[in-house]
């Protein structure tokens, strides 16, 4: 339903798709598109795509239950031409701030909070099937001077290792305590 400010889409019983899109002739565009402009001046919280997705039925035993929040499958099945370029970002995130005055300005590319688990792991990356001497498992560039790794003590976050690569390769690794 449509009220003329916002769509509710109401799904029920066992169907495989509440709300979807389908196209095999998009070329240019987006399946999906939020354009959130935001003008508002006082305090405000805005999401632009929310996933609230809440389990509560009780797993039985040698059963698996697989949660995901937003899956992201992109596979390029054709065989390229040999100079062509093919680009594949399975999250892009672009954050920009006009300038840095602020209380503070601080953005986050990714910002994850585990709590619970009998495992964690902020980022777990498996990498396999490239030309291993291009492969990197991490890989930044930070502004001169800025610092590319920090750990943080949990038990005390005074406490830190740091490493930061300057002009010529000149790597500084840090703790302290």
């Amino acid at each position: 339903t449509f009220d003329g400010a916002k769509l509710d889409v109401a799904g029920g019983g066992t169907s495989t798709w509440i709300v979807g899109a389908a196209s095999s002739t998009l070329n240019t565009g987006y399946a999906y598109y939020t354009d959130l402009n935001d003008s508002l001046t006082g305090t405000h919280n805005n999401i632009g795509l929310y996933v609230d997705y809440d389990k509560s039925g009780i797993t039985g035993s040698g059963d698996t239950a697989t949660l995901q929040g937003v899956k992201v499958d992109i596979n390029d099945a054709a065989t390229n031409h040999g100079s062509s370029v093919i680009l594949m970002k399975g999250l892009n995130a672009c954050l920009t701030a006009a300038s840095a005055s602020g209380n503070p300005v601080r953005q986050y590319g990714v910002f994850n909070e585990l709590a619970g688990g009998d495992e964690q792991y902020g980022i777990k990356s498996y990498l396999a099937g490239a030309t291993v001497g291009t492969t990197y498992g991490l890989w930044q560039t930070v502004d001169d001077g800025g610092t590319d790794v920090k750990f943080l003590s949990s038990a005390d976050p005074a406490d830190y290792f740091t490493i930061a690569t300057g002009a010529s390769g000149a790597t500084t690794i840090t703790t302290v305590d």
